[in-house]
């Protein structure tokens, strides 16, 4: 009896074992929630919100960029306007003589952003009284529309893109020359300078360029480092030109991966190590019964069709990573080739990017349903069998005791039987067992002191040791 008694768990283990099984159980329903919870919703949510704080960032820094490139303007504007207050300058357009010697040396010897100015004074009817250079790439014949609006004060300067020659490029701007306020002439200078002296962020940040389009002139720094172009614009009215501000898509993109990625991968580490703790405790739990019941399975045997499950889930998660960045690349190749065919292969790939991933995720996640429905479904199993083992084990068990409460019950009615005196003494003399016989020997207020003694209680010690 106490062999069979051994060979079952204790109920107190048991019971732990239950809770903990309920705890896993728990925590693998709720990472199993949070893990969809958060890949078609939390995550959507993230990046719709990260879209929207990033559009609003890029019109905040296309704000900030306009500024800082108007100021670059003004601050060659007023240069232009100090030198336009020479009075030699005023007399020479007023005159429309511009032969005086010093003039000419004094605007030999002018010098902007570090070179020889190019300039080029005009009178009120837009005559070209002097220049300083014969290689210029601006117009300056009579009656132009922008001499016009300056003539006539409707603009206070005038801003022309001439031309882009590697990280360098060239622009007009002009002026009036006023006398007592009454504007006179006109002083125009051509200048070029480094593109990074006019717009400050791709100066130290590789993954923003700027692009300025004026009629049929585009100024535009690298997009060497730009994988996916985002592009936001805005029409500056004075000067009149479209001022573009780029930052790459991709990086976005790579950060919002990131922290999907970081996310979900919590979300897995906690989902999978809840199966291997459910998996361990079934394995324990079962490990204990199977030397006595040759009909339950091996752990192992049970296990075998969800882990390839979730190794297909895995598999299947793995090529749509791997998938979706072989599209992205596709597409990102078709974005750059710039004509509009490939345009029109990019959005495909884009398009089918997107529909393979999502393929690829509604399979890996019916492997993790998969996987889990098959271990619940396994683990009832197992504990009906279990709960079928402990109901025979018990029902042996008192099999048992009742064969021996009949053996002892034949036992006493046979040795009853005998007409001889019997009686059984254990290592220490004491009575164990007596017949029926062997207790009339003694009165019937004694009997009760039988069992248990020796009988020799009541000598004194000699006698006692004499009987024995």
């Amino acid at each position: 009896m106490t062999d069979a008694l051994s060979s079952s768990p204790a109920p107190k283990n048991r019971q732990r074992a239950e809770i903990w099984r309920g705890y896993v159980l728990f925590c693998i329903g709720f990472f199993f929630v949070m893990t969809l919870l958060t890949a078609f919703v939390v995550i959507p949510k993230l990046n719709q919100l990260s879209d929207k704080q990033h559009d609003g960032n890029l019109e905040l820094e296309l704000a900030l960029e306009i500024e800082l490139f108007m100021r670059f303007v003004q601050a060659q504007k007023n240069n232009l306007e100090d030198l336009a207050q020479f009075p030699s300058i005023a007399n020479a357009v007023m005159l429309s003589d511009a032969t005086d010697r010093g003039l000419i040396e004094f605007f030999d010897n002018i010098v902007i952003e570090g070179k020889k100015a190019k300039l080029v004074l005009q009178d009120i009817s837009g005559t070209s009284l002097l220049q300083t250079s014969k290689t210029l790439l601006g117009s300056y014949q009579p009656n132009e529309p922008w001499q016009t609006e300056l003539l006539e004060g409707n603009i206070e300067y005038y801003f022309k893109l001439l031309e882009q020659r590697g990280d360098l490029f060239t622009f007009k701007i002009a002026v009036p020359v006023l006398y007592n306020t009454n504007i006179e002439g006109i002083i125009s200078a051509e200048i070029t300078v480094p593109k990074n002296q006019a717009f400050a962020t791709p100066s130290y940040d590789t993954d923003v360029a700027i692009r300025l389009i004026q009629d049929d002139i585009t100024v535009q720094t690298s997009l060497e480092n730009i994988e996916i172009a985002d592009e936001v614009s805005k029409k500056i009215m004075q000067p009149e030109l479209m001022f573009t501000y780029i930052t790459d898509e991709a990086r976005i993109i790579g950060q919002k991966n990131k922290v999907k990625n970081l996310i979900l991968s919590v979300l897995l580490a906690g989902l999978v190590i809840s199966f291997i703790l459910f998996g361990l405790l079934g394995y324990l739990s079962f490990r204990d019964h199977q030397d006595t019941e040759s009909k339950i399975e091996k752990s192992w045997k049970t296990y075998v069709f969800p882990l390839i499950v979730g190794l297909i889930g895995l598999a299947a998660t793995t090529t749509a990573y791997f998938a979706y960045k072989s599209f992205q690349q596709q597409a990102y190749e078709a974005h750059m080739s710039g004509n509009e065919q490939e345009k029109v292969h990019a959005h495909v790939h884009s398009s089918n990017a997107v529909k393979w991933n999502g393929i690829f995720i509604l399979i890996s996640g019916f492997g993790l349903s998969t996987l889990i429905t098959t271990s619940l479904i396994s683990a009832m199993r197992q504990r009906r069998i279990l709960e079928d083992t402990v109901k025979r084990r018990t029902a042996s068990l008192l099999t048992s005791e009742q064969e021996i409460r009949d053996s002892k019950d034949f036992l006493e009615l046979t040795i009853n039987s005998i007409p001889s005196l019997i009686f059984v003494k254990d290592e220490e003399l004491k009575l164990v067992q007596v017949n029926n016989n062997f207790l009339n020997l003694y009165p019937e207020d004694q009997r009760n002191n039988i069992i248990g003694y020796t009988t020799a209680e009541k000598y004194n010690k000699e006698e006692a040791e004499a009987f024995f």
